[in-house]
């Protein structure tokens, strides 16, 4: 490469990498830093990636001539590994960004250790004196694309941006898988050298189809997504010499490459650029919609700029015209009111005479006749002064009063203003004058001429005027305040769009602002990338050049330094000694203290509980339940536990029969067997379930049986309506000769015991068995119980599996050593997931069966770690794992020579060391907490002791005193109990019920894209048929398991829910206990509440849930290519998810008034339990109290059994702690 290209191009480089850094593109800046160091070093890379069982690894090891890598049956390691000339060393990067160096060349094995610590290493650089590949030369091994693990996919992703040319290996049956299409698209599309190996063509068989046609199907497949590669080889490592192994031209095609190096590293470095240019110019308009998110609802609105700025230039006008509107409105009343007192006429000619005669009065020496004068002049006074003053008052009503008070209501109905209070007001309007004011307005020095009257009459209706204007405004102003308010609230409204135009403004300023910039940006570094315009000058080329990665190395040797492994951790127990409880010692000792307890008369109530708890422990049976996929091999393991071959093994996978092996009894001696025949009606529902499937309705059992041969004919089913039809053809063939026995319970013999459960023609009408069976096993008390598996999602054998998971004392999970987890399991596993934690102890054990696969105790450890792993992302930490051979295990049991070729690399079946983990879980842990019950309740029965015989000893005198305290005592504690009031726990229980809900519709659609590429990929529409019906099939099963999931939650909530009321009760008595011992700190409540919460019933979720509500999200599919390649696949997924969630919402608020209701219920019996409980515990110990002071009891007695008991407790207590 000539210097003079390559600094040109090293100067636009560093010019993209100053400008990327300054708008923060840390990812993209990182990336192109790393490519302006590979260009710097004209290195040329060369990756391999693909399928992680594609053989990437052994391919490397080929060219390399030499087994240098390490290779893996599972996707464990998530390491990028790198092979390049140079002196032997081995550099390991770690998540920190530290490097340890490891001096010398290292073997495969010795590799192993290093790459594959995925979790904590990221990268390995091996260097080789002696690799065949020239200097400048870097060849790359990625992790498995198909990785369920995200970090796989991350290491891959983050190397292939360096790489010039790309390997993309797959295995021989997987091609046309859709992670192979749309990860090569991906790399297509980001313009990179890529080559296709199809390796393991061994696998081929040539009779079941030509060659040459496998070619055609394969180049079909990627031209049917518009893939165009650089060149397809197909390759076998296994076979050298199969006849259309390309392995040769291949590794031409490689040596090739390296020769044309300089060429291909700058094309690499070209390419790549103009992709990280995209890039960083989407993460600018990422990073501007980031900034603009503030301003979302803004941006959506239609209008421009200046018909914003318009818009606010009116609302302001707006604004000052209401703001204004208090004192034009109140202008306007003043005005109208003025305009009413001014054309009221209030001294009319008539008027005026009356005034004149009443001035009169007033103005001269007026006086009336000549006999008896004086009283004649003052009745004429009163008389005169009477008329013109009920004439004025008649004239005010009719001329003033009324038509102010008309305006008034008019003008304040106008203007919004009128209430009924103001109604009262205004029709309650009284102008208070009196004949007194007519005196009153006379001036002092009038004569009584034409023109005072003239100017006394105007004063006397002014003066009226006046005061109704007075009153009037009064009444305006009491209006106003509503008036103020409105104007307030319309101003403030205003100003409100105002402040909204404003940030529209904003934002539609700030929108244009970040596209103008953005737009002279890209023109920018287009210019500069085409050499349109020169670089700027003062890059800081050295500086960058000379940059390294801010990491520390070290050099170690293998020997002296360690890769953490950092698996996850698996737990199995390591039983040292004997660390099983010896509960028949512990059960003898108690009887020793029954007996000590049983003539002492007072103690008789604790002496029953006693005995009542010590029976429960020797009569405890445990169930155990059995899970897993039906190829796991349950049966072979349940055999191997029970020492016999009791099951068959190879139950038909559509089988949903519960076998329960349980111990004998007197009436069902060993080898009984007892059959309960499906009712009619659940085998309707089994039907109907299918049915489904195929969108058929049926009603009764004989329409059901007359359409199989209908469904058996549908056209084009899908992978999941196929696995049914092996349960038609059973209920088809069978149900005439047991239609008789259905809903009917059969005993059978154990010969027969075999054919239920393995003639899918018997099994399928089979609800459960009874197996009573002596064995080691079940004379421990176990009873062994075969569910219906985890594959079945049919919503009546969920519920029984949910039942027993509830309810068993242990969980046993069988999977198969060669097998990942299906999806089946992991729904299961999920729903473990969910519940574990309501669990009072860790009761699930998880078994690896057929360990005798293994090749090497190395990679049996990684299986074991892989599926710990596995766990872990379900919700399940530190499980019990046990690996195991459990066909090895039967034939141990029945004492048979076992081959060493069959253990494999195991030393046993390892069924040993299960069952001893197993036992002392049940001995150990589950017997725990009964010892301890009964431990408690003999330490209670002591401590009576200890007060009976206090009181016992004191006098006539005190006995009687402590009498009464004690029964004062007693009805305290009992008042304390019943009146505890539990309605906040009861109002915290709703809360708890909706913050629950609340999350379960939550993860149910965090899930859903990811269950929707399950149901709905190439794959799924790739068979023969319509492929429009295919989709529709597709979704109703996608509902199908929304639904199922949905039922799920609601039974994992149910548990969470009954733990919740559990710890709340235990708290409240708690509570009680407390402030029970605040009156006596030695009274003991040791009785134990028995309480099994009814089954909550939950409805199918949205049964009326059809294709055609998914009428618009099915529009999006017009074709295969444009569906999965133009993004329609993902606006059906949305369109999907909108008809979903209103179902859902509605389903989850309905469980939620019934969640409230049934636990409601459920508290109220339970606490009302509790209650009768504490109580009766009072009333117990009062009762033996009382009891020493109110008879005369033999005191040495008492103490002698007092002294005995403590014996007993004391070597109780070396039994229990023994451990």
């Amino acid at each position: 490469m000539t210097n003079i290209v390559q600094t040109n191009g090293m100067k636009k480089l560093v010019c993209f990498y100053e400008e990327w850094q300054k708008h923060g593109d840390a990812e993209n800046s990182l990336k192109l830093f790393e490519v302006i160091q590979k260009y710097k070093q004209e290195q040329l890379m060369i990756a391999f990636c693909g399928h992680f069982s594609a053989g990437k690894s052994t391919m490397m090891n080929h060219l390399y001539k030499a087994q240098l890598l390490p290779t893996s049956p599972i996707p464990t390691s998530a390491n990028v590994v790198k092979i390049e000339k140079g002196m032997d060393r081995v550099v390991v990067t770690v998540k920190s960004g530290e490097q340890y160096e490891y001096d010398g060349a290292y073997s495969a094995e010795e590799l192993k250790q290093i790459c594959k610590d995925g979790d904590e290493v990221i990268g390995v650089h091996i260097y080789r004196n002696d690799a065949p590949i020239p200097e400048g030369v870097m060849l790359v091994d990625t992790p498995g694309i198909d990785s369920t693990d995200d970090a796989h996919q991350l290491a891959t992703e983050s190397t292939l941006h360096l790489a010039d040319v790309i390997f993309y290996m797959m295995d021989y049956n997987h091609v046309q898988s859709e992670v192979n299409l749309q990860f090569v698209k991906e790399l297509k599309q980001r313009n990179k050298t890529v080559y296709l190996v199809v390796n393991q063509i061994d696998k081929h068989k040539e009779n079941e189809l030509s060659f040459e046609n496998y070619k055609d199907s394969v180049k079909q497949s990627f031209s049917n997504w518009d893939i165009e590669v650089d060149g397809v080889y197909y390759t076998s490592l296994r076979m050298m010499n199969h006849p259309h192994n390309e392995i040769r031209s291949l590794e031409a095609l490689i040596t090739s490459i390296m020769k044309e190096k300089e060429q291909y590293v700058r094309t690499g470095m070209e390419r790549e650029t103009e992709y990280l240019m995209g890039e960083h110019f989407s993460f600018i308009v990422s990073e501007n919609e980031k900034a603009l998110l503030k301003y979302e609802e803004e941006l959506a609105s239609p209008l421009s700029i200046s018909e914003v700025v318009e818009k606010k230039e009116e609302l302001t006008e707006a604004k000052n015209r209401e703001a204004s509107k208090e004192s034009y409105v109140r202008n306007e009343f003043i005005k109208g009111l003025q305009a009413i007192l001014d054309n009221a006429y209030l001294m009319p000619f008539e008027m005026r005479e009356l005034a004149n005669a009443y001035l009169e009065t007033k103005l001269t020496k007026f006086k009336v006749g000549l006999l008896f004068a004086k009283g004649k002049t003052e009745q004429e006074k009163q008389r005169r002064v009477e008329a013109f003053y009920s004439a004025l008052q008649k004239t005010v009503e009719t001329q003033l009063d009324f038509h102010v008070k008309e305006f008034i209501v008019a003008f304040l109905k106008e203007e919004g203003l009128f209430t009924e209070e103001i109604g009262k007001d205004i029709y309650g309007l009284e102008i208070a004058f009196g004949p007194e004011m007519l005196a009153e307005v006379i001036k002092q020095g009038a004569g009584f001429t034409g023109d005072y009257l003239l100017l006394y009459t105007a004063d006397v209706a002014n003066e009226l005027k006046k005061r109704y204007f007075i009153k009037a405004q009064q009444i305006f102003d009491k209006s106003a305040v509503v008036l103020k308010q409105k104007v307030r609230e319309a101003v403030a409204r205003i100003e409100e769009e105002i402040e909204t135009y404003t940030m529209l403004q904003t934002a539609k300023e700030t929108q244009l602002q970040y596209s103008n910039n953005l737009e002279a940006y890209e023109d920018y570094l287009r210019n500069v990338w085409h050499d349109h315009v020169a670089t700027p000058e003062g890059l800081q080329i050295d500086e960058i050049l000379q940059r390294e990665a801010q990491i520390v190395s070290e050099k170690f040797t293998l020997q002296e330094q360690e890769i953490v492994n950092n698996n996850v951790a698996v737990h199995e127990e390591e039983l040292k000694g004997t660390v099983a409880l010896n509960i028949q010692r512990i059960l003898e000792k108690v009887k020793k203290a029954e007996t000590i307890l049983e003539p002492l008369p007072a103690l008789k109530h604790v002496q029953q509980e006693v005995i009542e708890k010590r029976r429960r422990v020797e009569t405890k049976q445990f169930t155990v339940a059995l899970f897993g996929a039906f190829s796991a091999g349950k049966s072979s393991f349940a055999n191997a536990l029970l020492g016999e071959k009791v099951l068959p093994v190879s139950p038909n996978p559509t089988t949903a029969t519960i076998n329960q092996i349980l111990p004998v009894t007197e009436e069902k001696p060993h080898g009984t067997v007892i059959v309960q025949f499906k009712s009619k009606q659940a085998l309707l529902e089994d039907m109907k379930a299918v049915y489904k499937l195929f969108h058929y309705e049926i009603a009764t059992l004989d329409e059901a049986l007359a359409q199989i041969d209908k469904v058996m004919k549908y056209p084009s089913p899908t992978g999941k309506q196929k696995t049914t039809f092996s349960f038609l053809r059973a209920v088809q063939k069978g149900y005439d000769a047991v239609s008789t026995y259905l809903g009917e319970q059969v005993q059978v013999t154990l010969e027969e015991f075999s054919d239920y459960v393995a003639n899918e023609e018997k099994s399928c009408f089979v609800e459960y068995m009874e197996l009573y069976y002596d064995c080691a096993l079940t004379r421990q008390g176990v009873a062994l119980v075969d569910t219906p598996g985890a594959d079945s999602i049919n919503a009546r054998h969920t519920d029984v599996a949910f039942q027993y998971i509830k309810n068993a004392d242990a969980i046993l999970f069988v999977t198969y050593y060669n097998h990942v987890f299906s999806r089946a399991d992991r729904e299961f596993l999920i729903q473990l997931g969910r519940v574990k934690d309501t669990f009072a102890l860790d009761k699930m054990f998880f078994l690896i069966n057929a360990a005798d696969l293994a090749e090497s105790e190395e990679e049996l450890e990684m299986v074991k770690g892989y599926i710990a792993d596995q766990l872990l992302q379900y919700g399940i930490r530190n499980p019990r794992l046990f690996a195991i051979s459990s066909l090895c295990a039967l034939e141990e049991k029945q004492g048979k020579n076992v081959e060493k070729e069959k253990y494999g690399i195991l030393q046993n079946s390892g069924i040993t060391k299960f069952e001893e983990s197993f036992t002392s879980f049940m001995m150990r842990d589950l017997m725990l907490v009964s010892v301890h019950a009964l431990y408690g309740a003999l330490q209670g029965a002591d401590q009576l002791l200890v007060n009976m015989i206090k009181g016992a000893k004191q006098g006539n005198e005190e006995k009687e005193k402590q009498t009464k305290k004690y029964e004062a005592e007693r009805d305290q504690l009992l008042h304390i109990i019943s009146s505890y009031s539990v309605l906040a726990e009861e109002q915290a229980m709703q809360n708890e019920v909706k913050e629950l809900l609340y999350y379960v519709q939550q993860r149910l659609f965090l899930r859903y894209n990811d269950v929707f590429t399950e149901f709905i990929n190439p794959a799924s529409l790739r068979t023969d048929g319509n492929v429009k019906t295919q989709l529709q099939q597709c979704v109703m099963e996608l509902v199908a398991f929304i639904q199922h999931d949905l039922l799920q939650e609601m039974r994992a909530t149910s548990l969470r829910l009954e733990k919740w009321i559990d710890e709340a009760m235990k708290r409240a008595k708690d509570e009680i206990v407390v402030n029970c011992k605040v009156e006596n700190e030695s009274i003991s409540m040791n009785g134990i509440v028995e309480y099994e919460y009814k089954d909550i019933t939950h409805k199918e979720p949205f049964p009326s849930v059809e294709i055609k509500d998914f009428k618009k999200a099915l529009a999006h599919f017009k074709n295969e290519k444009s569906f999965f390649e133009k993004n329609d696949k993902a606006f059906m997924q949305e369109d999907a998810k909108s008809v979903l969630e209103p179902f859902v919402s509605n389903y989850v608020a309905d469980e939620k008034d019934l969640f409230v209701h049934h636990y409601k219920q459920e508290w109220d019996m339970k606490w009302n339990l509790f209650q009768k409980v504490m109580q009766q515990d009072v009333m117990n110990y009062y009762e033996s109290i009382l009891f020493a002071l109110a008879e005369t009891i033999d005191v040495s007695l008492y103490e002698q059994s007092k002294e005995q008991l403590q014996k007993q407790l004391v070597e109780i207590e070396k039994e229990i702690y023994v451990i």
